[in-house]
């Protein structure tokens, strides 16, 4: 019976998350990156997947599968292009009730690695809803705790670019995850995070993995 309960409280805030959600779908993934630029030339290849659910004092709930990718390009030696893909799912009664973001934007990123600022620019997407535009502009930390870990934290905070949404006060996201290198061109990057909603309680989390792959003469 209280498994039944959470269910269906579960579906109600799942209904509400797809009506609302095409204003910040992007905020409820991680960023999968770290605050150093891939350099001038270098590219940066990650694919990624996240599991997220919702929490409040009642209950705790799995409500979605995010699957994406992301690309990274380098300008400069401190500037770089990045775009990503997210796809969220979500399926009930055999239908597929997802949806799909798509951003885009800079990285500029500060000499010594440890710091950037991502301010990527996009529009979530799904069938019958149309598109709906957002920015996500997020602080990027990179501590060491090694030769080849680092430790990121990744604030952010997502909004609608368009007037009389349901995301008026935005999403904070705080996701924290670790840059583990495997030899010169591969890099595994488990992550997870939460995200308030403001204004409201309870709130979203995710953990995932993500494998990025260096392109071009990386160091």
């Amino acid at each position: 019976m209280k498994k039944s309960f959470n269910v269906l409280i579960a579906s109600f805030f799942v209904s509400v998350f797809l009506t609302v959600t095409n204003e910040a779908f992007a905020q409820y993934s991680s960023l999968f990156q770290s605050a150093k630029s891939v350099g001038k030339g270098n590219g940066e290849f990650t694919l990624h997947y996240s599991n997220i659910g919702y929490s409040s004092e009642e209950f705790s709930e799995k409500v979605f599968d995010n699957l994406g990718f992301m690309a990274g390009f380098g300008i400069t030696d401190l500037t770089e292009i990045r775009v990503k893909y997210d796809r969220l799912g979500y399926f009930s009664e055999g239908m597929d009730l997802g949806l799909n973001t798509l951003m885009a934007g800079p990285k500029f990123s500060e000499e010594s690695g440890l710091f950037a600022i991502y301010l990527p620019v996009g529009f979530a997407f799904s069938e019958g809803n149309g598109n709906s535009w957002l920015a996500n502009p997020a602080f990027l930390f990179s501590i060491s705790l090694g030769e080849k870990v680092l430790l990121n934290i990744n604030p952010n905070y997502a909004f609608s670019l368009e007037k009389g949404n349901n995301f008026e006060d935005g999403l904070l996201g705080i996701p924290l995850g670790l840059a583990i290198n495997l030899g010169e061109s591969w890099i595994l990057r488990p992550e997870g995070g939460v995200t308030f909603e403001m204004g409201y309680e309870g709130k979203f989390y995710n953990f995932g993995l993500g494998i990025s792959r260096k392109l071009g003469k990386n160091e």
